[in-house]
């Protein structure tokens, strides 16, 4: 891949990223707190709200190592499995983006004593 193509998947990533996680901030979160959907898992869990982050991320990862597995050796793809599909592809690896995103906030608030 030429450096040109590489800048082009980085920037619709990172405009991705901004559209998502403003887009999923309405459902998930609140203006006080916009990590308070991994703090009440946390609760309802009994464990910290990292832990329920990466449970919630674990079923995005777990669908990439599978359609890792399934892609060839010989570099070919399938056009008709669903893991050929770029825009599965996108979605997947942007939601595992977004989970760290989160986590650093998480890990920033606990550090930081807030």
């Amino acid at each position: 891949m030429i450096s040109k193509e590489f800048e082009l998947i980085r920037e619709a990533r990172i405009s991705k990223i901004r559209s998502s996680l403003g887009a999923k901030r309405a459902e998930y979160a609140t203006d006080a707190d916009v990590l308070v959907n991994f703090k009440s898992g946390a609760a309802c869990l009994k464990t910290s709200p990292e832990k329920t982050l990466l449970s919630y991320a674990t079923k995005h990862w777990v669908s990439i190592q599978d359609m890792i597995e399934n892609l060839p050796i010989d570099g070919s793809i399938n056009p008709n499995t669903k893991e050929a599909n770029l825009e599965v592809w996108n979605e997947k690896v942007g939601d595992v983006i977004n989970y760290l995103i989160l986590l650093e906030g998480l890990i920033q608030e606990r550090l930081s004593g807030k």
